[in-house]
């Protein structure tokens, strides 16, 4: 594989945009674990391909490789927001961002993330109505839990009320914590 690797990149001095060699060359750098190999050839397939989804495939797989492989969580989220940029209905890298930022307790950033991706999903003509409950529910948690903001937390918890009104777990954490304010 090695070997394989360096006539790949030969090639590439030719054809700096062979969408070929670089799949190739993600391969074999795979069975090598040359990580940065991996993630510089997923960042230039993204960068080649024509739509947006596939150039998001590729973001969220070179992402992978610095959050699991490299440990640089920092360049991880900077490709998992790009990816879910191009593609909102990328939960998978939103899932990613998510954990990281609890992994980091950077709570002021994990509140961001939910906001822009309720932002985000509502402005899209196919909005699903549940994966907005679910967003307004797990802020409240994180303003309930972590950021001890009991007004950020009702709001929300009634956000995600109203989307499904059947359920009663949400309109009793609204009303507990309107008795505790």
């Amino acid at each position: 594989p090695a070997r394989a690797i360096d006539s790949y990149e030969d090639a590439l001095m030719e054809d700096g945009d062979s969408l070929r060699a670089h799949e190739r060359i993600v391969k074999a750098a795979r069975q090598t674990e040359d990580w940065s190999r991996v993630y510089r050839s997923c960042l230039e397939l993204g960068r080649l391909v024509d739509d947006e989804e596939t150039e998001a495939d590729w973001l969220i797989e070179a992402s992978d490789v610095a959050r699991d492989e490299m440990w640089e969580p920092e360049r991880a989220l900077a490709g998992y927001r790009r990816a879910m940029e191009l593609d909102p209905n990328r939960f998978d890298a939103f899932e990613a961002i998510t954990q990281i930022l609890l992994e980091a307790r950077d709570w002021e950033a994990l509140e961001l993330a939910y906001l822009k991706a309720i932002e985000d999903h509502q402005k899209r003509d196919d909005a699903e109505r549940e994966v907005l409950a679910v967003l307004w529910h797990k802020l409240g948690d994180l303003y309930h839990t972590h950021l001890e903001d009991i007004d950020g937390a009702a709001t929300a918890y009634h956000r995600a009320s109203e989307i499904v009104p059947n359920n009663l777990e949400l309109h009793e954490k609204v009303a507990a914590i309107c008795e505790d304010r």
